[in-house]
């Protein structure tokens, strides 16, 4: 499933309209939908991606997206998460 700026950007409208959603979940999928608007706008800024780079950040949000569609997100998050360092 290749993630389009389109698609991205229907999702994030799904969830600010909160559709069959139950409230707590609607606030934590209403940040995170506000935060993935605010990192999109800061990427066209980055310095420092390469184009194999940013296939590879699209491939793992594809993957990513993929698995909590399915329900099955939670193990590959905690294992990524490990995986990468803090950045400071």
């Amino acid at each position: 499933m290749k993630l389009t700026k389109e698609r991205l950007v229907q999702i994030i409208k799904e969830e600010m309209e909160g559709e069959d959603v139950s409230q707590e979940e609607l606030t934590t999928k209403q940040e995170l939908s506000i935060k993935l608007v605010q990192l999109s706008k800061e990427i066209r800024n980055l310095k420092g991606l390469d184009s194999t780079e940013i296939a590879e950040l699209d491939t793992i949000i594809n993957r990513l997206i993929v698995l909590a569609e399915k329900g099955s997100v939670g193990s590959a998050l905690r294992a990524l998460n490990k995986r990468i360092p803090d950045g400071q």
